[in-house]
């Protein structure tokens, strides 16, 4: 007997509807000789915004008919969820990627949970994997507001030349369909132009899209020791351009960065070029012009 029909409201979203009302999660819901159950499994979050290990995963079966199960277990996960969030901001999430970095925070800007490279913009960052460490082979992804320029877009490929620019902008739908690919958790557009279009003082409605697959990799758990041979580092990301990876493992799956977890440039990126090497060419030329007016003189 069906009790619950899908209905597609978007791109992004289903709601499953019976008589009582919408459901939510569809996935966490079964049937058992009749009756109809739920799964529910609450992971709490710490301060510094990072998931930690699910503290509860249980099975709730109706006692009664079919006619009036769907409410009991609708409110009985309604309680269990509202519990948990009230000690520790519970939610459920599949376990991401999170960036890391010496100057990293975690901010609320444009209406997007996102996380702010800092100081040092887009040089020494690295990943990291809750709940536990996870190896696999790292695809390091860059985003470009669509607003800028194609030099702009064109001097990221030139000073990165590991990264290929996918065709197309990404503007629509999530991450992982735009490059091809199911992975989890999942990256919707939405997500990430809020806070882009905060920085970069325009409106932003999708990304070029950069990919370099930077091979083997080991992502300490969350609090782990990031070795210097885990870091990496680019060159001319503008303000408002994003980084994150994705992290294939051996089994087939593609485990994403928690969109909270996509690091964006509120500074520019170091100039290739610019740095020691540039300061002593600078220097020369300074001390070369001094001599040439002395001689004058």
């Amino acid at each position: 007997m069906n009790t619950f029909e899908a209905v597609q409201i978007d791109n992004t979203d289903t709601i499953w509807v019976d008589k009582e009302g919408p459901l939510k999660n569809p996935k966490y819901f079964f049937k058992w000789q009749g009756y109809l159950g739920a799964v529910v499994c609450v992971r709490l979050k710490n301060s510094d915004g990072l998931f930690r290990q699910p503290v509860a995963c249980f099975a709730m079966l109706s006692d009664n008919s079919q006619e009036t199960c769907m409410k009991r277990i609708l409110l009985a996960t309604a309680f269990a969820l509202g519990m948990a969030t009230t000690a520790a901001n519970a939610i459920i999430l599949d376990d991401p990627l999170h960036i890391f970095c010496d100057t990293c925070s975690h901010v609320t800007i444009g209406g997007n949970d996102i996380t702010i490279l800092g100081g040092n913009n887009a040089t020494n960052f690295s990943f990291t994997a809750s709940p536990d460490s996870l190896s696999g082979n790292l695809q390091l992804k860059v985003l470009i507001p669509d607003t800028y320029a194609q030099s702009v877009v064109t001097a990221f490929g030139t000073a990165n030349p590991t990264f290929a620019l996918h065709a197309g902008i990404f503007d629509s739908g999530k991450l992982d369909e735009f490059l091809g690919f199911g992975a989890s958790p999942t990256n919707p557009v939405d997500a990430f132009t809020g806070a882009a279009s905060v920085l970069t003082g325009t409106t932003v409605d999708g990304f070029f899209v950069f990919t370099d697959d930077v091979g083997a990799f080991s992502a300490p758990k969350d609090g782990g020791v990031v070795t210097p041979s885990q870091f990496f580092s680019l060159a001319d990301l503008p303000i408002g351009g994003l980084v994150a990876g994705n992290l294939f493992l051996a089994n087939g799956d593609i485990v994403a960065t928690a969109n909270s977890s996509f690091g964006i440039s509120n500074v520019p990126s170091p100039i290739v070029g610019a740095g020691i090497p540039g300061l002593v060419f600078a220097l020369g030329g300074m001390l070369g012009l001094n001599r040439w007016r002395k001689r004058r003189t």
